[in-house]
């Protein structure tokens, strides 16, 4: 656990954040309350962030430079959306003139994502999740026979099954193609099979609890498990 965290994304691993070293060097009986978290352009912004906030910070310093500054304003933006208690510090070349104007700057003025970094990260995920080039309602069939399966194989070794859609923004769930199809055919092969199937994906929505675009971060866990996951893990089973 750090109060204060050193961090900036280098060109490649191999490169070392002189600037941090200089920061930490001079943290004087501050330095036993820091850490220096380094990491590198190609590095995934949940990894990023993860670890930062692991840390439990309370202050935030990113380095910025001219090969980084378009992924540091994504992670300083998601890390005001995710933590907007944390005071965030910017140092570097590519903020030492017109922050007003720069993006990075604005992002922690103003504490939020800006829509443009949101509709971006958005597309970037569905496009992974739902490739135009496959036949998305081929691909539910194929899962759902293999989950199927799966089910059949779990229920042969009396292996309680319960099958839980967890929460997603709105935002996110109008993005995702054929769900409503998708939904009604998971909830009419759970009562075909017999087991439990429980949809919270339209509740313990808020912004507030997610760690990007479709992850719970740790309040949301927190909140989703306390308020309604605890208790369908710990009922007995429903008799049909």
């Amino acid at each position: 656990m750090a109060d204060i965290v050193l961090t900036t994304l280098n060109a490649k691993y191999a490169h070392a954040a002189f600037g941090l070293r200089y920061l930490m060097a001079n943290l004087g009986e501050l330095v036993s309350r820091a850490a220096m978290l380094e990491f590198d352009i190609a590095a995934r912004p949940v990894d990023v962030i993860e670890a930062i906030l692991a840390q439990h910070p309370k202050i935030v310093g990113v380095g910025v430079y001219i090969w980084n500054v378009a992924p540091a304003t994504q992670l300083v933006a998601e890390l005001k959306r995710i933590a907007p208690q944390l005071t965030i510090i910017l140092g570097g070349p590519e903020v030492s003139y017109e922050t007003d104007q720069q993006e990075i700057c604005r992002a922690i003025y103003e504490g939020l994502f800006q829509p443009q970094w949101v509709k971006q990260i958005d597309k970037q995920r569905i496009d992974y999740l739902f490739p135009n080039e496959v036949d998305e309602q081929a691909s539910q069939r194929r899962y759902m026979a293999e989950f199927e399966d799966l089910i059949q194989f779990m229920k042969s070794q009396n292996i309680r099954v319960i099958v839980i859609k967890p929460p997603i923004p709105q935002r996110v769930y109008r993005m995702m193609p054929n769900q409503e199809h998708f939904d009604t055919t998971l909830k009419e092969m759970s009562e075909r099979r017999g087991i439990e199937f429980y949809d919270f994906s339209q509740v313990n929505n808020d912004e507030k609890f997610f760690f990007n675009t479709d992850h719970l971060n740790r309040t949301g866990v927190l909140n989703f498990f306390q308020n309604y996951l605890a208790s369908k893990l710990v009922s007995d089973p429903p008799h049909n």
